[in-house]
């Protein structure tokens, strides 16, 4: 027993000796390193990360570059102010207020090495410069010692004038002029909007949208003290569309109201319609379909108020980025084929160059072969027979390019056929036929004409709430099962859609047939409507929903409205507001039908409805009252 116990023991001391000489190493091996840490040269070190530099990015970058400035600024004064030049451009991009104050005093010390080298090299401008934005910088960092900085440059800059170093037209066109400080202080404030627009772009880009928010409304906030009316409706419109993103649809319309209420007061509506271009132009398509579908709204919401002009005027605003949108996409695909098409003519032209350019200097080559004495006939002979042989592979090769070209051409050719047949298609599904086709044949635009028509309005009862119960692909194909058979009974009686509203059209008669009875066909086509309606709601082809229709007639004005760069098909006139008016007194009535007494008097004996009530109202737009047939 005593034997064991001593054997363990001796064991054991034996590890303890081990463990403690392993330890001892260690500790040795440890201090010898840090020690060769710390008996390095930090010059060295800089001088070591001076080749990493590339490698380096954000506030490590910084401060190798304050670094290298200073140790540069004795032995080689030009690397100290390319250094230090890297550092000041590389400090405005990460100032920010909200920085940690290690990163700030980085920076002020980056201004600071910049301001002093300047002010060495009597680049007074300059160094003003930057003793401004070193101003700007303490302004959040409250730095006792930058302070002390500050106020030793502002004294050498006012020593350097009392001494007459500063000539006085430099301080008459430095300071005085354009007025330094006002300049600087409006550089430092767009400093900071455009740090706060860059970290809210990556924010975006980073798809933390809050954070992006509060970034632009800050934007908002010091462009609101500069007074850049653009640039705020700008940045509201962009959160605008954040809002949206988030599905924060309240937030998102009342961005866009402020936005579009803040132009309204410095233009009217044609102003408005220039800087939406504008924004169409600067917004991607995404974006550019959240504010159609915010505009619909603005424009349903003044119709239910019974605000009529401005409803109109954002209906107006919600076509035109539909019809942008259309024609953006058919310019694009127009374009590109076209751009095809010039690429095939000029290669074409360039291969018929050379090939002429080749013949023309064999023909020279030929007449001074001729011109040779009979002794080199022989090897005339045989470099005519060698050149012809050439020749001949050559312009077969041209041959069989000249070949692919014109093969090439009549593909593209056939390519911009088809593209034409298929913008013309397009066309004739926005628009009736009948005006596709009067737009495609006329060589000038269609002028303001007056005629004589007969307007019907259709209108979809509770159609909001059914939109609320539907998906998007639902709705859609309720559209399309409830407007086609519609549609294809105002084609059957010679009628134009002039419009697609969602929940109902406007319809033409008189236009594409102006010796026919407009007024019969319009009535006819609102009868096939209903009864057309009533059969596919009782054989369960669709939901059943209940509709409304106005007719009216009288004269109006068609032909195209826009610029140059836009244009509508459009017909103005009193009797298409009154039209609208009889569609919408379905509602009081309980009617589906109500039709002006112009209309029931040019609709012949046999065919007049005789189930027809006659009322008389007073409409908005006219002095008098009118006399009305209802259908309930």
């Amino acid at each position: 027993m005593f034997m064991i116990l001593a054997t363990f023991k001796k064991t054991v001391l034996v590890h303890l000796v081990l463990v403690n000489k392993t330890i001892l190493f260690l500790i040795i091996l440890i201090t010898c390193c840090f020690r060769f840490v710390i008996a390095q040269d930090p010059e060295e070190v800089l001088l070591a990360k001076e080749k990493q530099l590339n490698s380096l990015y954000g506030i490590h970058k910084l401060k190798v570059l304050n670094g290298l400035s200073r140790l540069y600024q004795d032995s080689n004064g030009r690397k100290s102010l390319r250094y230090a030049r890297q550092a000041e451009m590389l400090g405005t991009n990460l100032y920010d207020i909200d920085n940690k104050e290690d990163v700030n005093h980085n920076i002020a010390l980056a201004f600071y090495q910049i301001a002093a080298i300047n002010l060495k090299k009597e680049k007074y401008f300059d160094f003003a410069d930057n003793l401004e934005s070193l101003k700007t910088i303490n302004e959040s960092l409250h730095d006792s010692s930058i302070t002390k900085v500050i106020l030793k440059f502002e004294f050498k800059l006012d020593s350097l004038e009392q001494i007459g170093k500063l000539k006085p037209n430099f301080i008459n066109r430095t300071l005085s002029n354009i007025k330094l400080g006002n300049s600087i202080r409006s550089q430092s404030q767009q400093l900071k909007i455009n740090t706060l627009l860059k970290q809210a772009k990556t924010k975006e880009k980073n798809k933390k949208y809050l954070s992006a928010i509060e970034n632009y409304e800050s934007a908002i906030n010091l462009n609101k003290n500069k007074g850049d009316e653009k640039a705020i409706t700008e940045l509201q419109l962009k959160v605008a569309s954040l809002y949206d993103s988030l599905n924060m649809h309240q937030k998102s319309k009342s961005y866009l109201e402020n936005a579009i209420k803040e132009k309204e007061a410095l233009k009217k509506i044609g102003s408005t319609t220039t800087f939406l271009k504008i924004q169409v132009d600067s917004l991607s398509r995404d974006s550019l379909l959240v504010i159609k579908d915010q505009y619909q709204d603005l424009a349903k919401s003044f119709e239910n108020k019974a605000e009529y002009q401005k409803s109109l005027r954002y209906y107006q605003l919600y076509q035109q980025i539909t019809q942008n949108l259309f024609e953006d996409s058919v310019q694009t695909a127009a374009e590109s084929e076209l751009r095809k098409k010039e690429i095939l003519l000029l290669t074409q032209q360039k291969n018929i160059a050379a090939l002429n350019l080749e013949k023309s200097e064999t023909e020279i080559e030929k007449q001074e072969q001729q011109k040779k004495t009979l002794y080199f006939i022989g090897l005339i002979l045989l470099i005519s027979a060698i050149l012809g042989y050439s020749l001949f592979l050559s312009k077969r090769r041209k041959h069989k390019k000249l070949e692919i070209a014109y093969s090439e051409l009549d593909i593209a050719n056939t390519k911009l056929s088809q593209a034409e047949n298929r913008i013309t298609k397009l066309l004739k599904e926005q628009v009736s036929t009948v005006v596709a086709d009067e737009l495609l044949s006329s060589e000038k635009a269609i002028s303001g004409q007056r005629c004589i028509v007969s307007i019907l309005f259709l209108d979809i009862r509770g159609f909001t709430k059914l939109a609320q119960k539907l998906s998007a692909s639902e709705l859609i194909s309720f559209q399309n099962k409830a407007f086609g058979p519609m549609l294809d009974c105002i084609q059957k009686y010679e009628g134009i859609v002039n419009q697609l509203l969602g929940d109902g059209f406007m319809a033409t008669f008189g236009i594409s047939n102006s010796k026919a009875n407009h007024c019969e066909q319009a009535y006819l086509a609102a009868i096939a409507i209903l009864n057309k309606l009533r059969t596919r709601i009782k054989e369960k082809e669709v939901e059943p929903f209940d509709i409304g229709i106005g007719i009216h007639t009288g004269e109006v004005v068609i032909g195209n409205v826009g610029n140059t760069n836009r244009k509508q098909f459009s017909i103005t006139g009193n009797p298409v507001i009154i039209a609208s008016r009889l569609e919408q007194l379905n509602k009081s009535y309980g009617a589906s039908l109500i039709i002006s007494n112009t209309i029931f008097n040019s609709i012949s004996k046999s065919i007049r409805p005789k189930n027809f009530e006659t009322d008389k109202v007073n409409v908005r737009g006219r002095n008098d009252a009118i006399e009305i047939h209802i259908m309930k």
